[in-house]
């Protein structure tokens, strides 16, 4: 019987150990090569109101309802969407911006069925590389401590 009580213990404080070890965020990057020039290419991700042409998200729900606010482009424009489970809904807000370099917004959305709600930061980066132009798209994601649920990778490229 005791040493049954020990394994029991030990496991239950291995899974509190693991657990409270794991990071408090994770990263995501992805790049991609687009024979255009960087003011083009910035001139698509600096707009909400051109995320139709770029966003994964709209070929996940066709019927995405999304609404945009604020200044019609660059730091402090807001887009808000709303889709079916697989999108959930949320909004994203330009924080940050270097015309033609570089872009960084603030998301918040709620994951669909879940209902979980996670918070991130998106920066965009632009530049030439070679012959041909570079842009790279980083996801920071701070994942939910103890009882907040599982982390959601909201990157569906």
């Amino acid at each position: 019987m005791l040493p049954t009580l020990v394994i029991a213990a030990l496991v239950i404080v291995g899974f509190f150990v693991f657990v409270g070890a794991r990071p408090d965020s994770f990263r995501l990057e992805r790049g991609i090569s687009i024979n255009a020039v960087p003011e083009k290419v910035f001139a698509l991700i600096n707009d909400f109101h051109e995320s139709s042409q770029w966003s994964p998200w709209d070929k996940i729900d066709p019927a995405l309802k999304r609404t945009c606010s604020g200044p019609a482009s660059g730091v402090g424009t807001i887009y808000e969407w709303s889709g079916n489970n697989k999108v959930g809904s949320g909004r994203m807000e330009i924080t940050g911006a270097a015309p033609n370099a570089k872009l960084a917004a603030r998301s918040a959305r709620s994951a669909g069925a879940t209902g979980l709600i996670c918070s991130a930061t998106t920066r965009w980066r632009c530049g030439s590389a070679w012959a041909l132009r570079r842009a790279w798209r980083s996801y920071c994601q701070d994942l939910p401590r103890w009882g907040g649920g599982k982390p959601v990778v909201a990157d569906p490229a």
